[in-house]
Parts: C-alpha cells; structure tokens; sequence
C-alpha cells in the first residue's frame, strides 16, 4: 500500500513539474499583436497598413503610401544581450498633389528628419510578416 501512495505521489510531482514547464515556455512566446487593417489613415492614430499600396488620409486629398516591402527581420538575440537595429521605411506622401519622398528609420531616434510641411511620420510598429502600424500628426 505505501509503494502505491509513493508512486502515486511520484507521478504527481512529475506531472506538476511538467505543467509548470509548460507553462513557463507559454508566457516566453512571443505575442503578436491584433493587426486590423485600415483603409484611410486617421491622424493621431496609430494605423495598421501595407506596404506598396496608397492610402487616403482621413478628412483630406493627402495620400501617404510605403513605398518597399518592408518587414521586421533583426535578430532578437538570446534575451541577455541588448540589440540594435536600424530598418529603412521609405515613404512618399502626397500633399496638395506635391509628392514629398522621405526615409523613416527604424530604430534610429536621432535621424528621422520629415521633409514634407504638413505632416510627422513615425513608424509604430513593424512585424515579421510586413504588418506596418504608423502614426501621422500635423507638424
């Protein structure tokens, strides 16, 4: 009777442990953020959009477009180290029919000069799948 309770106690502690391991590899995966497209872009929002193609921006004739496929492909390193990344997002945006070209980059908080009049560009967030979220405001 006691060889039973012991191996029953055993077997629980295993399964215990292999719940906790679980668990622990669950909460270390990344989260991917909800990504809804959009199909004009609102100001002071941030917006899901794709690249190469034009969109509208909301309550305007202005046109803001990604101009390259762009995707999110740093090494993330092993979770100890620090990584640094710059990615090239070249955009053009479209303001009174005059195109303004300009590059964002990501990861660089010191070299995102906005050449257009109207408009500031940031890029909010940027997937491994080519996902862009931005955000434009009036200067």
């Amino acid at each position: 009777m006691n060889k039973k309770i012991g191996l029953y106690i055993a077997v629980l502690i295993i399964v215990l442990v292999l719940l906790c391991i679980l668990i622990l590899k669950i909460n270390k995966k990344d989260v991917k953020p909800e990504i809804n497209y959009v199909s004009e872009i609102s100001l002071n929002k941030k917006n899901w959009i794709h690249s190469m193609k034009e969109y509208k921006i909301e309550g305007t004739d202005n046109t803001f477009q990604i101009t390259r496929k762009v995707k999110f492909d740093a090494d993330t390193g092993d979770g100890n180290t620090t990584v640094s990344f710059a990615i090239e997002i070249p955009y053009t945006i479209t303001i009174d029919g005059t195109e303004y070209n300009g590059v964002y980059i990501l990861g660089d908080t010191f070299d995102n000069e906005q050449y257009n009049p109207e408009y500031n560009v940031e890029v909010t967030n940027l997937t491994q799948d080519g996902a862009i979220q931005v955000k434009l405001e009036y200067k």
